[in-house]
């Protein structure tokens, strides 16, 4: 009976005791993480498991929005060391790295393709083909206080892009030029920010040419943080949480730029299209041939055929004819003004509910976020944009951990679940999420994200 009685009373006292929106599992913790993720709302992987690839032109525009095709890689890796007392006082250091590529091609071609033009004159499309990059790293250090149930996360992070690729917009224009052929042409030039010249990574090319030069940088190790620190930028976050109720804390979080980081290299990317085909009478007749005359195609993945002919060492790919598909160039990078690039503006709500215990936690969060928000190439439709996350976590018998989510955030809807295992001293967590650039494309897995971490301690 008076087993019964203890276990009854310990459930108790866990149920109403107060908790925190992320509680520390061990006095001293050291841990790594890691994730990666590529993304895209052209397909999903359901799309190819038929007998018979079906490429409907129309189903792919009208199931677009106004941005079109979208595609996004993004990674990040980080290691950490915490020391936790108790809700009273913690404190940590944490470094790592980061980048994201966003690739889009508007709306407009794929209406092209599924639906043709009206048009009488030599333009038939002009449409939008967007580009922007950033790979960065960060150092940060936070420090934790408790007041009874109120408890103040601070975090200064000291933040340097390592290159940085504002968004850029360019039209990509089909036109029937005056030998009645279908042209593809565009041409765009994207300015490329670093820290360190390009051209001593690269040549122009793309074929990586750094060995010697990053050699060199790790040789004066000391020299090259100093020059590092110096074009740093700084940021401040802080995270309030309160426990309203035993099983329910919320919380505030704003990260908030202060100074910018200073890239004084800029080199120019020069990249175009240039590609002809048949007349637009041929192609039409050509799809009609085909089966059907409305944007559908049939591919047999047993029987397609490469018609692409590749020159090795080329910045250049070659078509049938003399034409020329794409091409691109990495300029020669130019030291200039300093380029002021700041760190991601966050804002937002957090909480965690804990209805049946510490064991089950809901958590709810939704906010705003800014890329470069007092930069020069701030746009408020472009670098401006909401975040929201749902998860529930679940800890069964301190030994196995289940976490099930759905979020936006950095621009990409992710869905997924993890698995943990929690062995007292180590700790590893591992997740695999259905990502996307839309909610639909997330939903049927368009596009992979996979995280890694691992936690050690007492």
């Amino acid at each position: 009976m008076k087993k019964y009685i203890l276990i009854l009373a310990l459930s108790f006292t866990t149920f109403f005791s107060f908790a925190e929106l992320y509680p520390a599992k061990r006095i001293v913790e050291v841990g790594v993480d890691s994730e990666v993720g590529l993304s895209q709302n052209l397909a999903s992987v359901t799309d190819f498991l038929v007998d018979e690839l079906v490429i409907d032109f129309c189903k792919i525009a009208d199931s677009f929005s106004d941005e079109g095709f979208i595609t996004n890689l993004n990674f990040a890796a980080d290691a950490f060391v915490n020391l936790n007392f108790g809700s009273k006082f913690s404190t940590g250091i944490s470094a790592g790295v980061s980048g994201y590529t966003n690739f889009g091609i508007g709306k407009e071609f794929f209406n092209f393709l599924a639906y043709g033009t009206d048009a009488d004159n030599g333009s038939l499309l002009s449409s939008k083909v967007s580009l922007e990059m950033d790979l960065s790293a960060e150092i940060s250090a936070t420090i934790k206080l408790g007041f009874g149930r109120l408890r103040v996360r601070t975090t200064p992070t000291v933040y340097m892009p390592l290159v940085y690729m504002p968004y850029s917009a360019v039209s990509l224009n089909v036109i029937n030029d005056e030998e009645n052929l279908i042209a593809v042409k565009g041409d765009a030039d994207f300015s490329v920010y670093s820290t360190i010249p390009t051209s001593k990574l690269f040549d122009q090319e793309f074929n990586f040419i750094g060995q010697d030069y990053l050699e060199s940088l790790g040789s004066n190790i000391w020299n090259t943080l100093y020059d590092f620190w110096q074009s740093s930028g700084f940021s401040v976050g802080v995270l309030a949480e309160y426990s309203i109720f035993k099983t329910l804390d919320v919380g505030i979080f704003a990260d908030v730029p202060i100074m910018p980081a200073k890239l004084k290299y800029k080199a120019s990317l020069t990249a175009g299209v240039n590609f002809e085909s048949g007349s637009l009478s041929d192609l039409m007749n050509s799809a009609s041939e085909s089966g059907n005359g409305s944007g559908t195609e049939s591919v047999n993945p047993n029987e397609t055929e490469n018609t692409n002919s590749i020159e090795e060492g080329s910045a250049s790919t070659s078509t049938s004819g003399d034409s020329e598909f794409y091409y691109y160039e990495l300029g020669a990078p130019a030291e200039v003004e300093p380029y002021n690039v700041f760190r991601p503006l966050r804002i937002n709500v957090q909480a965690a509910w804990r209805p049946f215990g510490k064991w089950f936690t809901l958590r709810p969060m939704f906010g705003i976020a800014a890329r470069n928000p007092f930069g020069e190439d701030f746009d408020f439709k472009t670098s401006f944009f909401a975040e929201y996350g749902f998860s529930c976590n679940m800890e069964l018998l301190y030994l196995l951990h289940l976490n099930v989510y759905t979020e936006y955030v950095n621009k990409v809807f992710t869905t997924g679940f993890g698995i943990g295992l929690n062995i007292r001293a180590v700790q590893v967590n591992a997740n695999i999420y259905s990502s996307g650039t839309d909610f639909q494309s997330s939903l049927q897995i368009g596009g992979l994200k996979a995280s890694v971490g691992v936690r050690a301690g007492i």
